[in-house]
């Protein structure tokens, strides 16, 4: 089996190394055996989604969103037909904002800015896994019309949003790196999606379960003092 990864805008939307999210997912799919294609889609390209199985983009500077956005408004129909069709997408920090009004408009989400910058750590909790979620968010956006969101914030603020296969939040970090249940779940969602029959093998993330761990140790000791 192969997967093919689209790095989306790594040159504009790779500002709190969200490349991290891309590394972290195919360095699980090779350990489970899988053959794994990284490309890279630049704002000055041509839209194409053949043959890719997930789209990783981050988050960047106002000035880089509102490029990348406008880049996705004129790609509008080649992003719908690949999400409609089924195509995973994973958008942290403002890189989520993309796919809402001031992007490709494929959600009908909507970004405006906040009375203030939100910087923080956050602390989450979603139905897709047991674990917490934890990641960082810097954003300057309030986004309405996101309906529920998947993720709850437990400490810090940030939106997120999921439907089918399409996963959007603020949190940065990178947040498959920092969350390895978070990284196992959806690499085994990714990989049902091409073959439900593929048996996936028990990949080892021991040191990055000691990572979380001890960041959660740590985190939860300072939101008991205050």
């Amino acid at each position: 089996m192969q997967i093919t990864i689209l790095h989306m805008f790594p040159d504009l939307m790779n500002l709190y190394g969200d490349d991290g999210n891309v590394k972290a997912l195919a360095a699980y799919l090779r350990a489970a055996g899988i053959d794994v294609c990284v490309k890279q889609f630049l704002v000055e390209e041509p839209f194409d989604a053949e043959g890719v199985d997930i789209i990783c983009v981050g988050s960047g500077t106002e000035a880089g969103a509102k490029r990348a956005g406008k880049k996705l408004a004129e790609e509008k129909e080649k992003i719908d037909a690949y999400i409609n069709a089924g195509g995973f997408v994973l958008a942290t920090g403002n890189g989520f904002e993309l796919f809402g009004e001031e992007g490709s408009g494929t959600f009908p989400y909507t970004g405006a800015p906040k009375d203030a910058r939100v910087v923080s750590e956050c602390l989450c909790k979603t139905e897709l896994i047991p674990e917490y979620v934890i990641g960082f968010v810097n954003h300057a956006n309030h986004v309405t019309g996101v309906g529920k969101p998947f993720m709850e914030n437990i400490k810090g603020y940030g939106e997120s949003f999921h439907k089918d296969h399409f996963y959007g939040m603020h949190l940065i970090g990178p947040v498959l790196a920092r969350n390895p249940a978070f990284l196992r779940y959806f690499a085994k969602e990714l990989i049902k999606s091409k073959d439900a029959s593929y048996e996936i093998p028990d990949v080892d993330l021991s040191f990055e379960e000691q990572a979380y761990a001890h960041f959660i140790e740590k985190y939860t000791e300072l939101m008991q003092e205050g």
